[in-house]
């Protein structure tokens, strides 16, 4: 074969192949915009794939984390003083997640009330998550209203925290759960919820109920 017929062999096999390399990559960049953009449909069914590993009565895992405002959180700091909500979401920006935690504003009292604190946590990197947090910390007015509870990243190793308690997705992000540990850190509580909605509160109040009462 004449080194003329070699490079035409050559160039018909490069332009084969571009366009599946192309379209490849299209397609990876629009399947993780449209995890960022939306929540996954079907989530209901989904969740019920992923098992909690967790359960009531087990010692809650600890985790240090760095949290949105600068500072980094540790679970064991609340230990002997507070009850703690876990409120794990899919990722920041996603209309579901905005909505629920913008609406624990609400029930702040509440929760002090039953000597509870929330801890938003998302395997989500802390400069989104922080933008997402001041977003959704906006009043009616345009005046800045900070969420009252941190929110914590468990983005790097990535999803590491949230997979030890069992509520990691196959597709790197949270499943839309609650945990309640009490004071002496041990879980009373988990709840996985169709990562397309807000998760009822009814259970979680009941639980937090108990323990005020000392149950």
């Amino acid at each position: 074969m004449t080194t003329g017929v070699l490079w035409v062999v050559l160039f018909a096999c490069l332009a084969a192949c571009a366009p599946a390399r192309n379209g490849q990559a299209t397609s990876s960049v629009t399947a993780a915009t449209a995890t960022r953009q939306t929540t996954v449909q079907g989530g209901a069914q989904a969740a019920l794939q992923n098992a909690p590993v967790i359960r009531p009565g087990d010692e809650a895992p600890d985790f240090d984390l760095p949290a949105v405002d600068g500072t980094r959180l540790r679970l064991a700091s609340f230990r002997g003083h507070k009850a703690v909500v876990l409120s794990f979401v899919p990722a920041a920006f996603t209309p579901v997640c905005s909505s629920q935690w913008a609406g624990y504003g609400m029930l702040k009292p509440r929760f002090e009330a039953l000597g509870a604190i929330v801890v938003g946590i998302a395997a989500d990197n802390v400069p989104s998550l922080a933008a997402w947090t001041r977003e959704m910390g906006t009043d009616a007015a345009g005046h800045p209203s900070p969420l009252w509870f941190p929110v914590v990243s468990d983005f790097w190793p990535h999803g590491a925290v949230t997979m030890r308690y069992g509520l990691l997705r196959p597709e790197g992000i949270a499943e839309r759960a609650l945990v309640l540990i009490d004071k002496a850190g041990v879980v009373r509580l988990v709840e996985v919820s169709d990562i397309d909605k807000r998760p009822p509160l009814d259970n979680l109040f009941k639980a937090l109920e108990r323990l005020a009462a000392g149950n």
